[in-house]
């Protein structure tokens, strides 16, 4: 009989756990929480979205090392991205850039914190990832940080993320928030593959 409790107990909190299934591309059962897969060092290996400017929809696409810009004249630039995730809630997010005028390279290093969104609006626990910059290096991008972004977690394995966002068009009218025209998609490998 203690058994079957035991086995029963198991199965009844094992779902609250944070080691099932809650984005789509998730393993079944891990015994690892969705906080300790996402915790590390990541490297963005592709990525997909579009963004609006004036009347028009931007697409661009990421191959793990070329990021293009399809709009008229397809432009491209060589860049590289790397993201932490740490347990303590701090996120550095990294960008380094071929810049094809100079011939130089440029490095960016966003700072900040990060949790999960739960249990707002419609998203289940843990699905969705709120990442809020604090600080920007170069500096002059300081004045510029980049708002409250929120992530969906498609994907969260060990082995790999992957992350999804949509988002409205800001303009003097302010932010349409029923016509989320920016879409980003971003798929993370771990570092030391």
């Amino acid at each position: 009989m203690r058994y079957f409790i035991l086995i029963l107990s198991v199965f009844i909190l094992w779902p609250e756990s944070g080691c099932t299934r809650k984005g789509e591309g998730d393993p079944l059962i891990s015994l690892r929480t969705r906080k300790a897969r996402l915790d590390g060092e990541w490297k963005i290996v592709s990525g997909t979205g579009a963004y609006q400017i004036n009347q028009t929809v931007e697409p661009w696409a990421f191959n793990g090392t070329v990021m293009t810009f399809t709009s008229g004249n397809q432009n491209s630039v060589t860049v590289s991205y790397q993201v932490e995730f740490r347990k303590d809630g701090i996120y550095t997010w990294t960008q380094q850039s071929e810049n094809t005028w100079s011939g130089g390279t440029s490095t960016t290093v966003e700072t900040g914190r990060w949790n999960f969104k739960s249990g707002k609006d419609d998203s289940k626990r843990k699905e969705e990832i709120v990442l809020q910059p604090e600080n920007v290096f170069p500096s002059y991008y300081s004045s510029q940080l980049p708002y409250e972004r929120v992530f969906e977690l498609h994907t969260l394995r060990n082995d790999k993320v992957v992350m999804k966002r949509s988002y409205p068009q800001f303009s003097a009218a302010g932010y349409d928030l029923n016509n989320p025209v920016n879409k980003e998609e971003w798929t993370l490998e771990p570092l030391a593959n």
